[in-house]
């Protein structure tokens, strides 16, 4: 590989010489190809010397996208990989088939032959790479698996159709009763429709007006040589059974070579213009779990091929072979049929358990919470029974993670969870609410049960050290209704009261909620709410500074927490919360008062060292923040730069380790700066920073919450 050397810079003279020179070889490579086949020379020599240049074609194609796999990166790698290696699958092949042709028998090998195998094994490697290809934007493993079935079972069921309704009676006509010849004339074409669907969907999309120069040439190599597939049956009927001689092999053999060859310019031009990014068709996601295709048409196919059939088995009962074909066939596709409803029952299954399950400590989630709360109030409505809610927020957490590590701080998580479940049993329903706070139901019990039991809690969790060395304590809040209540939202804000009372008056305890206790504040305590309010308007001042010093980014901070409160409400989640993201929202920038101007505003790309810098932002506002008391949106403004895949910082968490709310801070903090004008580039679209989160869903972003950051986008005007 290394003789292939570094490609020619984009936009340079050696890269539109690669171009024109890649173009003028595939125009003159064609046309010499054209003019041997079809030119009548004596003994098929001119033939012969098509077929050699066809090898040619084939290896240069290959090496081109070897060099192409050289110069690139990321997944782009992966396609000219395949490219690379299919090149040379389909140069042997057809280097087999011509020293057949010329050594032992013009008409060449019998159908199949090494030559076919080779060929449909670079078929499969590029469907292969077209699945690899496809992104699942928040589809689970079974979900996956599920769609794969479908696919391979359609094409299972599409080769069949195509064999029964036209190969076998126009092969039948013509003498051939060969049964291979005949499967490989169903297989052919059924490929040959994969690859050109699968280059549009996965390669380079369906928006034809958005095509790089090289996209536009991987989309006639690819359709060139998906063409040539569909007509593989017509090019057997004339290279072995005498229908219509030359021209009926001509058009096939022209479109695979065609098609080899673009895949040669498109490999010249991607050298040429190495330094364009390409993301391989950016829009092109799946959603195994909803949309027509996924839902209606391939698993409708599958249930219509049935009969069908089981109508083709009885039409051909007068032929045992054809009969047994049949049957066998109908007993495959029934049984995808079958596996395919297993793994959907089974994937709703678990996809009901998630839907209301915490993954990190087992418990039920704060969906779930609020729907057991509401139904836990109707019921006693209705019978004149009461109903405790307790709200338990952990001591201090952000210690834990601080100075353990946020692995030891997940598992001092699921070990308080299992501590609630125990102390709790059938007697509520435990709940974790997001971050270090959990909530439990108490459906029927009242108030001074529910204490009882979130008092064995307080203790159980006092037993034994944390990661951190120290206990791991909790302040517990309990309400009843209609005891202090009248309804869920007044409950809530009545159990959260009494909570943040035992905080704030000692901590390690549970307090039941008491009008005249809980909202009485001491003269001290009050001097203290008013040094916090001083501090964080102090706060917001610097965060407000901070935007000031971006040309552009002057409100920043406040669109952020606009999009920020509309995203939670979009979430249904409360409104305790959204208040609390958008004060998180208006400061999560307040580090970067520690970044130099001249990083801040640079124009160009950050050197490593200005990266760090940059990076460091995050964990510096945690420490502005960390004297106040706005405990719970430490963690929020550390991590609303880490990503879903794990590539983000400050620590590189990943998936659902990520607080909800900093997820949330991430997305919409992504699209304002989008959507800004700064001094290092352009403002884009709106529509283009939606496309651009998109593309970014499952690595960047959660996907499920920017599934509804992007619907909630596109049914209201964003800023």
């Amino acid at each position: 590989m290394a003789a292939v050397g570094p490609p020619p810079e984009s936009g340079s003279a050696r890269g539109r010489l690669l171009k024109r020179g890649a173009a003028w070889l595939a125009f003159v490579l064609v046309a010499v190809f054209g003019v041997l086949v079809l030119a009548p020379i004596p003994d098929r020599a001119g033939y012969l010397a098509g077929q050699w240049l066809f090898v040619a074609t084939a290896s240069l194609a290959m090496f081109g996208s070897a060099g192409a796999w050289w110069s690139t990166r990321g997944i782009e790698r992966r396609f000219w990989a395949v490219c690379a290696v299919s090149g040379a699958l389909i140069a042997g092949s057809q280097a087999y088939f011509t020293v057949y042709m010329a050594t032992i028998d013009m008409a060449g090998p019998t159908v199949p032959s090494l030559s076919n195998w080779l060929d449909l094994l670079a078929m499969v490697l590029f469907a292969g790479l077209m699945a690899s290809l496809a992104r699942f934007r928040h589809a689970s493993a079974l979900s996956r698996v599920r769609y794969i079935v479908d696919e391979l079972s359609v094409t299972f069921i599409a080769a069949v159709a195509v064999y029964a309704l036209v190969i076998a009676p126009w092969y039948g006509a013509m003498g051939e009763t060969g049964v291979l010849p005949r499967v490989l004339a169903g297989i052919y074409p059924v490929l040959g429709g994969h690859l050109m669907f699968g280059t549009l969907r996965y390669v380079v999309g369906l928006r034809v007006s958005r095509w790089r120069s090289f996209e536009r040439f991987v989309a006639l190599g690819f359709g060139s040589l998906a063409a040539g597939l569909t007509l593989w049956p017509l090019w057997y009927a004339g290279a072995h059974l005498g229908f219509g001689g030359v021209f009926a092999v001509a058009p096939a053999e022209a479109l695979w070579l065609a098609g080899v060859m673009f895949i040669f310019v498109a490999c010249a031009y991607r050298l040429a213009e190495r330094d364009v990014p390409w993301h391989l068709a950016p829009m092109s996601s799946i959603d195994p779990t909803s949309g027509w295709l996924a839902t209606v048409i391939l698993p409708g196919i599958q249930l219509l091929a049935i009969p069908l059939l089981g109508v083709l088995a009885y039409v051909s009962r007068s032929s045992p072979p054809m009969l047994r074909m049949y049957l066998l066939v109908t007993a495959i596709t029934v049984g995808l049929v079958v596996a395919r409803t297993i793994l959907t029952v089974i994937d709703n299954g678990h996809l009901l358990n998630r839907s209301v399950t915490d993954p990190l400590t087992g418990l039920f989630n704060h969906r779930h919470f609020h729907e057991r709360m509401g139904a836990a109030i109707s019921t006693a409505e209705r019978f004149g029974e009461e109903v405790s809610v307790a709200i338990l927020d952990l001591d201090d957490f952000n210690r834990v993670n601080s100075v353990a590590g946020h692995a030891a701080g997940d598992g001092s998580l699921a070990d308080v969870a299992g501590r609630i479940r125990g102390a709790v049993r059938e007697t509520g329903v435990a709940c974790r609410l997001g971050g270090d706070e959990f909530g439990i139901v108490f459906p029927g019990t009242g108030p001074a049960t529910a204490q009882e039991i979130c008092d064995r809690i307080v203790a159980a969790l006092r037993v034994g050290n944390g990661p951190h060395g120290q206990p791991v304590t909790a302040s517990v809040g309990v309400a009843g209704y209609p005891l202090h209540a009248s309804d869920r939202e007044e409950l809530l804000r009545m159990a959260d009261g009494a909570q943040y009372w035992a905080k704030y008056h000692g901590k390690n305890q549970c307090v039941v909620y008491d009008a005249e206790i809980v909202t009485a504040l001491d003269a001290t305590e009050r001097i203290r709410s008013l040094q916090d309010s001083v501090h964080l308007s102090t706060v917001r001042a610097l965060a407000a500074a901070v935007d000031a010093r971006s040309p552009g980014m002057e409100h920043h901070s406040r669109n952020v927490a606009a999009l920020a409160v509309l995203l939670t409400r979009e979430l249904g989640l409360d409104e305790r919360t959204a208040a609390l993201l958008e004060v998180a929202a208006l400061i999560h920038d307040v580090g970067k008062i520690g970044i130099p101007d001249r990083v801040l505003n640079k124009r160009g790309q950050l050197t490593a060292e200005e990266s760090v810098i940059v990076r460091e932002h995050s964990v510096l506002g945690e420490r502005v923040l960390q004297s106040t008391r706005l405990i719970e949106v430490l963690p929020w403004v550390r991590h609303h730069h880490e990503h879903w895949d794990g590539s983000g910082y400050p620590d590189g968490l990943a998936g659902e380790a990520i607080p909800l709310e900093a997820r949330i801070l991430t997305v919409c903090d992504a699209y304002d700066a989008m959507t800004s004008e700064r001094m290092a580039r352009s403002a884009m679209s709106k529509s283009a920073a939606l496309q651009e989160i998109d593309l970014g869903l499952g690595s960047q972003f959660d996907p499920a919450l920017g599934e509804v950051f992007l619907r909630m986008a596109a049914g209201r005007h964003v800023l």
